[in-house]
């Protein structure tokens, strides 16, 4: 077993160490011209938000993901981060095809120690560099996928509410994990309350969501099934719907880094449930971390994953303080 841990270890550095240089490899020069204008052929991905510029409060930006495709000037592929100010941009969803003018920068992040690094989220979220420029042409996409339907959700929800309530800013960060919508002055609030980690979905959101729905779930099946099958059988057979919702709100949100840990572990606790497999909640969290290491070897470098397992951990561990009694 020793052995087999340290070939483990290795293989992960090795496959780390590969993602990693991959990543830097494809990302935007530091030494690339600032005042230098190019056009690109690229996809959008991702949700595009609606925010006040950096700038310039009165001002309204679109932000959202360039997946480029084809440039004559840009290595393709390069996933750039793009903010569109000119005022004229037209209606963007996710998955449109665009073609635009461009002025690139590498990633970049501010000297100060008590800021966030910008260069090391860029690298963790595989943005290869910022932009800002005009769009073109627009092509919408025709077949909507999941993060056009993300947009068309927070699109209706807002429709529906004053535009300045606190509603209109707190449901589409809950219902599809965009809170660019949430103003200063609400995030202020939400942290002196002691609110603010609740705004982003993670295993809490999972979890509740799935809990519902296993519960309502189950007390259908019993009803439906014979007394012969039992209570138990439904409340196994009702563990496929709640984990089919809760893949579906994951995906609303975005599929998170927390969003995946908490969907892993509710996987192989289900399956625990169903007697496919025992697993011990421990191992069901490393299977977690290490599954989405594999699949996203740079998540690694995101702050959020950790104190998301950190979190998973700490609460282990009081479980088993007071299952023996200490706590």
């Amino acid at each position: 077993q020793a052995v087999l841990a340290v070939v483990a270890a290795l293989l992960a550095q090795l496959w780390g160490g590969e993602a990693v240089s991959r990543a830097l490899a494809q990302r935007i020069s530091p030494d690339w011209p600032s005042d230098r204008d190019v056009e690109v052929h690229g996809r959008i991905t991702g949700l595009v938000r609606l925010a006040p510029a950096a700038w310039d409060a009165s001002m309204s930006c679109r932000y959202f993901r360039l997946h480029v495709d084809a440039s004559s000037t840009l290595t393709a592929p390069v996933r750039l981060q793009v903010s569109v100010c000119d005022g004229s941009t037209p209606s963007l969803l996710p998955g449109d095809a665009v073609r635009m003018r461009l002025r690139v920068r590498a990633p970049w992040g501010q000297l100060n120690r008590y800021a966030g690094d910008g260069e090391r989220w860029a690298l963790a979220n595989g943005i290869d560099g910022y932009a800002t420029g005009v769009v073109l042409q627009h092509m919408p996409d025709v077949a909507c996928g999941i993060d056009c339907l993300r947009q068309q959700l927070v699109t209706q929800v807002r429709a529906q509410l004053p535009a300045t309530s606190l509603a209109a800013a707190l449901l589409p960060a809950l219902i599809a994990g965009d809170r660019s919508h949430i103003e200063p002055r609400q995030w202020q609030r939400l942290r002196e309350l002691g609110l603010a980690h609740l705004v982003a979905i993670s295993g809490l959101h999972i979890g509740l969501v799935a809990g519902v729905t296993w519960w309502l779930a189950s007390a259908l099946l019993a009803l439906l099934m014979s007394r012969s099958a039992g209570v138990l059988a439904a409340r196994r057979w009702a563990l496929v719907p709640a984990l089919l919702v809760a893949f579906g709100y994951s995906a609303l949100a975005g599929f998170s880094l927390p969003t995946q840990r908490a969907l892993v572990m509710l996987a192989l606790v289900c399956a625990s449930l169903a007697g496919l497999w025992s697993v011990r909640p421990a191992q069901a969290l490393l299977a977690a971390v290490s599954l989405i290491l594999l699949i996203q070897p740079l998540a690694v470098l995101s702050p959020g994953l950790w104190l998301s397992v950190l979190a998973v951990a700490l609460i282990l561990l009081l479980q088993a303080l007071a299952a023996e009694g200490v706590w």
